[in-house]
């Protein structure tokens, strides 16, 4: 059973650190951080995936008063397909929306349904990409109300939480491709942990 239970948390492929925080917040036994530690460690896909070299870390922004205040926006292409992903600099929830272009038109169209839902936020800080630095993009911008800020074109890390995010989820759903499993559920894990954080 706990070999079972192991297999559950791990299903994201999340690092050791990660699982044991969903462990954490979901199952006990004596002795459980020391399994997870060995069970991801022997993870071929983890050991595959794993990067050889890491970055400096981006500079991290200050975070907003209030969720959905300040969002982070990115583009990213991944199996064949491009996503928009939306992400609150506040509470670290994101939003992922499968792209049939990469058209100002329809980035706008995505995100306005985002907006929808969640409410419209003050800032939206989005990389130069020309969906975002269009005149389109700068009237969606003034008629919806909120402020855009767009990172330098020479230091893209300055959108530093969405492009963080984005190669956190295709990570993920890297993983779970080529473990045969579901990317949802994938990306469940993830949102559960950047909430989580929070």
């Amino acid at each position: 059973m706990r070999k079972n239970m192991l297999n559950k948390l791990h299903e994201g492929h999340l690092g050791i650190e990660k699982t044991r925080k969903l462990a954490r917040d979901s199952i006990f036994w004596p002795g459980i951080n020391a399994q997870i530690t060995d069970f991801i460690s022997k993870c071929s896909v983890c050991l595959e995936s794993r990067k050889s070299n890491t970055k400096e870390p981006m500079a991290e922004s200050q975070t907003p008063e209030l969720p959905w205040m300040t969002v982070g926006t990115d583009i990213f292409y991944w199996n064949n397909n491009n996503y928009l992903i939306i992400v609150d600099y506040y509470s670290r929830y994101f939003e992922i929306a499968k792209l049939e272009n990469i058209r100002a038109s329809c980035v706008i169209t995505h995100m306005k349904s985002v907006f929808a839902r969640h409410g419209i936020p003050s800032k939206v800080r989005s990389d130069s990409g020309s969906q975002y630095v269009c005149a389109e993009f700068r009237q969606f911008a003034e008629s919806w109300g909120f402020t855009h800020t767009v990172s330098s074109p020479h230091y893209q890390q300055s959108n530093g939480l969405a492009e963080r995010f984005v190669q956190s989820v295709k990570k993920m759903l890297s993983k779970s491709k080529q473990d045969g499993k579901d990317p949802y559920i994938a990306m469940l894990k993830i949102q559960k942990y950047a909430v989580g954080k929070s």
